[in-house]
């Protein structure tokens, strides 16, 4: 792949906002399962990112199936945002991240069944378990 100063610009927004976010959590929050949920849902989020704009989820990158998925961190930012990031409001959030991505899955199964390979099942079903597990730990932070 040949990088343009585009790539190189979106990259450096990428990790440094995901820089920026994980050094908020660890000024801010002091649970640990706090700590490990927003991680593994900002670290999620790049993740779903990066690839997305590398090569793309379903196909290759320029399918407009793909412009979904970009939804999808702009909607746990809005939703931390919204619930001032609070860890039961944060358990919902990353439950409403991943049944999007389920529902992807469905779709993609259903209408671009001929360029969804195995390893794109497998991906979604990472990015699934990551938000459950966020979800899971942001419901445990609650209780402290």
């Amino acid at each position: 792949m040949s990088w343009d100063l585009l790539d190189v610009l979106a990259a450096a927004v990428l990790l440094g906002g995901t820089a920026l976010a994980i050094g908020l959590v660890f000024r801010t929050a002091r649970a640990p399962t706090y700590r490990l949920a927003a991680i593994t849902g900002v670290l999620a989020c790049l993740a779903l990112v990066w690839i997305n704009a590398a090569v793309g989820l379903v196909g290759t990158a320029e399918n407009d199936f793909n412009m979904f998925y970009n939804l999808i961190p702009l909607a746990g930012f809005a939703g931390a945002v919204i619930i001032r990031a609070k860890a039961n409001g944060l358990a919902v959030t990353a439950i409403v991240l991943a049944a999007p991505m389920a529902a992807a899955l469905a779709a993609g199964l259903v209408s671009q069944a001929a360029v969804i390979a195995p390893q794109v099942i497998g991906l979604h079903l990472l990015f699934m378990a990551g938000f459950s597990f966020a979800a899971w730990q942001f419901r445990l932070a609650s209780r402290t």
